[in-house]
């Protein structure tokens, strides 16, 4: 079951159905947000360096606003970690997250939809939403897994090739089977992450061009699918 289970009790499969769908998600909504507001909100190196360039410059309206990204993010992910404690009892809890998850982003669509006026506060929506996304993942896989981010995920990459390689060329008797097989279901782990991410910000502005904000019903509904596949898994 994709979120029954976390840390190194997780199969290799569950984390890669995880990771592609909500590294969709979060291609898909970091997208949408810089098409509409000009700002990415799945990730956060970049609001803090935009808050000390805003201080670099004077500008303390602009580092406010960043600065305020960022605490939505960290609000998102804080209220995910005190939902899944709340709830740690219950089989279904991280599909009830991912549920608030849709839920924000949902009202996030219809709110934008609704003015232009209303956008200046649809990034706050968004980080907060990330942010959730990014505490459950981190949580079910035991840290494995990144989905909002790539840094990270292609720095890992980056080592499990160079891992690969000497086991192809030179250290083929020293390693075991098994060891050069989890070494490439990172790598290929990896790799589904970065394409995931990468559909699903490439999806984002045609949405955008084709339905405005309404694009923001698609990682809803990938968050939906996500539920579904989990329920299944555990009413067989």
């Amino acid at each position: 079951m994709p979120l029954s289970t976390e840390g190194p009790s997780r199969t290799f499969r569950q984390n890669v159905t995880v990771a592609v769908l909500l590294a969709a998600v979060a291609g898909v909504v970091n997208a949408v947000g810089f098409v509409l507001l000009g700002r990415h909100t799945s990730h956060m190196t970049g609001q803090v360096a935009a808050a000390g360039e805003a201080l670099g410059h004077g500008d303390s309206l602009g580092a406010v606003q960043a600065i305020k990204l960022v605490g939505a993010f960290v609000v998102g992910a804080a209220t995910a970690a005190a939902l899944l404690d709340l709830t740690a009892a219950h089989r279904s809890r991280y599909t009830a997250v991912l549920a608030l998850e849709a839920l924000v982003l949902a009202a996030s669509a219809v709110w934008a939809s609704r003015s232009a006026t209303q956008l200046a506060s649809l990034p706050l929506a968004l980080c907060f939403a990330m942010g959730l996304q990014n505490a459950i993942v981190t949580r079910i896989s035991g840290a494995v897994v990144r989905t909002t981010h790539l840094t990270g995920v292609l720095t890992d990459f980056g080592m499990e090739c160079v891992r690969v390689v000497r086991w192809f060329f030179g250290a083929r008797g020293q390693r075991p089977g098994q060891q050069r097989a989890a070494q490439l279901e990172r790598a290929s782990l990896h790799v589904a992450l970065v394409v995931s991410f990468l559909g699903g910000a490439t999806a984002g502005p045609v949405l955008v061009r084709h339905v405005g904000s309404a694009a923001l019903a698609a990682p809803v509904l990938i968050l939906m699918a996500l539920m579904i596949i989990d329920w299944r898994a555990s009413h067989p």
